[in-house]
């Protein structure tokens, strides 16, 4: 499990995402289980919140990627 430590502005989507390359309900919802309260924080948290990013693995997908751009 790895712990950061917010700065101004940070929101916890936004951490989640470049934490683990995606966000989605489960991540967040692992998220809030290893975080009490933190639901109670508000959208954007407060700079020097200790926040604990449990261990997940990016679910696999049975289909290419689509890119709009090349």
């Amino acid at each position: 499990m790895l712990t950061y430590q917010t700065r101004d502005g940070d929101v916890l989507d936004a951490i989640a995402y470049a934490q683990y390359g995606y966000c989605d309900d489960s991540v967040m919802s692992q998220i809030f289980a290893a975080n009490s309260g933190i639901a109670a924080q508000g959208a954007v948290m407060p700079a020097g919140t200790m926040i604990n990013l449990p261990d997940i693995v990016a679910p696999q997908t049975s289909s290419p990627a689509v890119k709009l751009w090349d």
